[in-house]
């Protein structure tokens, strides 16, 4: 299994785990990434775990921050409508996991 970020996940890859997935929500899709990458204050990163081709789990993070020092002690992940993965996927969510750690 891979970690890919951002402008590296496929979108045809993301689109179809959100078509496939009963779970799936707007919080979840590339639109919401733009949106909130166009906000001041605010930064959003997608990480996707993917095997064969495929997306097993995804989650799209909006990292909000305040500007200079400040920024050390109040950023924060927001994982809005939770991670999305695909059934019977655990370990692609336990990696998913380890890296959103990593963002913060």
């Amino acid at each position: 299994m891979t970690v890919l970020t951002d402008d590296l996940i496929p979108l045809d890859q993301w689109n179809q785990l959100l078509a496939d997935s009963r779970h799936s929500s707007p919080f979840q899709t590339q639109e919401f990434y733009s949106l909130c990458n166009s906000v001041p204050g605010f930064r959003a990163k997608a990480v996707a775990v993917c095997d064969n081709e495929c997306i097993l789990a995804l989650a799209v993070v909006a990292v909000q921050y305040e500007h200079g020092i400040k920024s050390l002690l109040t950023r924060r992940g927001i994982v809005y409508g939770g991670p999305l993965v695909k059934e019977g996927s655990e370990e692609a969510l336990d990696m998913l996991l380890v890296e959103l750690y990593k963002l913060l």
